[in-house]
C-alpha cells in the first residue's frame, strides 16, 4: 500500500523510468513548416481537445507516479485561449517543473508572462537565421520578431532557455557559423535534430535530411567538444568549446543507443498516451480525466500502457515508418 505523500516509479517493462511528460495542448499551429505542417493543420474536431481541467487531473496523476518535469507543447501550444490558465494551474502542483515549447510569435509580448505563470525553461524553435529561408521554412515573416524575442528571454531568470533546430541540408546547414555567433557570448543552448519522415513530408525528407555525423564532424573540427551528460541533460550530445559561452546539442534519434536511457512520456491534445514518437501504440486516457475522484484509476491505466512502450523507435527498422501524418498532433 502507498504511504502518504510517496512518490510511486512510473517504469516500463525494459527497466526505464520516467520523469518527463511532452504534453501537447492542441495541434493547432499558425507556421505551416514544410517538414512538418506543409499543408496546413487539420482544423477538424479542434472543439475535442482537452479542458483545463482535464490537463490539471492528467498532471496531477502524473506527478504522483514520478513524473518531474511537463513540458508543454503543440502545436503551438501558446494559440490556446486558455493558456495561462494551465500553465498556472500546473505549475502549483508539488514537485513539478513546467516548460514550454514555442514557435516564438508572441514571445516578445508575454515572455514575462509566461515566467509570471510558472514557466521555468523555454525552448523557441528558429530552424533559419535567415529571413528568406526562414520564410520558406515556416510561410511566415515573423523571423526578426521572434529574435527580438529570444534575447527578451535571455533577459529575464528562466532557469534554462534553448534554441531548437531542425537540421536541413538546403535550409541552414550553409549558416553553422551563426547559429554558434548565437551562443558566442551568451549561455544558450542550440539543439540541432535530425530530421524524420512522416506521411505529409516524404519529398521533403528525401531531399533535405542530412546526418547529425556531418554537424558532428564541423564542430569538432572547429574546437569543439563532447561534453559529458548530466542527469538533466535529455536526448542531446551537448558539444562545448572554451572560447563560447553557450552549447551546441545534437539530438540523433537514428543512434542505435538513442531509445536505451529514454525517459519521457507524450500525451496529445485528445489525452491520448502515446507510447513513442516514432512507432505504433497509444492508450487513450481522457474517459479518466473527468473527475479527480478518477485518479487512481488514470494512474492503473498509465502503468499498465507503459508494459507495451516498445524498446526502439522505427527510424533503423524495415517497417513503415510514416504511421504519423505529422508531428503537430503529439508534441514532436
Amino acid at each position: 500500500m502507498q504511504l502518504e505523500n510517496e512518490i510511486e516509479m512510473l517504469q516500463d517493462s525494459f527497466g526505464r523510468t520516467f520523469k518527463y511528460l511532452r504534453l501537447s495542448l492542441t495541434k493547432r499551429c499558425n507556421f505551416q513548416c514544410n517538414y512538418c505542417l506543409p499543408n496546413g493543420y487539420d482544423k477538424s474536431n479542434i472543439r475535442g481537445e482537452l479542458s483545463a481541467v482535464e490537463f490539471t487531473n492528467l498532471a496531477k496523476a502524473f506527478v504522483e507516479l514520478g513524473v518531474q518535469k511537463i513540458r508543454l507543447t503543440g502545436g503551438e501550444p501558446t494559440l490556446r485561449h486558455d493558456f495561462f490558465e494551465i500553465a498556472h494551474n500546473l505549475s502549483q502542483i508539488e514537485g513539478l517543473s513546467v516548460a514550454l515549447t514555442t514557435n516564438g510569435f508572441k514571445l516578445k509580448e508575454n515572455a514575462a508572462k509566461y515566467l509570471a505563470a510558472g514557466i521555468k525553461n523555454i525552448n523557441i524553435s528558429i530552424d533559419s537565421l535567415n529571413e528568406d529561408s526562414f520564410k520558406a521554412i515556416t510561410k511566415t515573416n515573423l523571423l526578426p520578431n521572434i529574435l527580438d524575442g529570444l534575447h527578451t528571454a535571455l533577459s529575464l531568470p528562466f532557469n534554462k532557455v534553448k534554441v531548437n533546430v531542425v537540421l536541413l541540408k538546403n535550409y541552414n546547414f550553409n549558416m553553422i557559423e551563426k547559429y554558434l555567433d548565437l551562443v558566442k557570448n551568451t549561455p544558450l543552448d542550440v539543439r540541432f535534430i535530425e530530421l524524420m519522415p512522416t506521411q505529409d513530408n516524404k519529398n521533403f525528407y528525401m531531399s533535405e535530411y542530412v546526418s547529425s555525423k556531418d554537424l558532428q564532424n564541423y564542430l569538432q573540427n572547429a574546437g569543439w567538444n563532447l561534453a559529458e551528460k548530466t542527469e538533466t541533460d535529455g536526448p542531446a550530445n551537448n558539444f562545448v568549446n572554451k572560447n563560447y559561452s553557450g552549447r551546441i546539442g545534437i539530438i540523433n534519434p537514428y543512434n542505435s543507443s538513442f531509445c536505451d536511457n529514454c525517459n519521457r512520456l507524450r500525451v496529445d491534445s485528445y489525452g491520448d498516451l502515446i507510447l513513442c514518437l516514432l512507432n505504433f501504440g497509444k492508450q487513450p486516457l481522457r474517459e479518466y480525466l473527468q473527475q479527480s475522484s478518477q485518479k487512481e484509476e488514470l494512474k492503473l491505466a498509465i502503468i499498465k500502457a507503459l508494459n507495451i512502450k516498445p524498446e526502439k523507435n522505427l527510424l533503423n527498422s524495415d517497417k513503415d515508418l510514416l504511421a504519423n501524418s505529422n508531428f503537430s498532433q503529439i508534441g514532436g
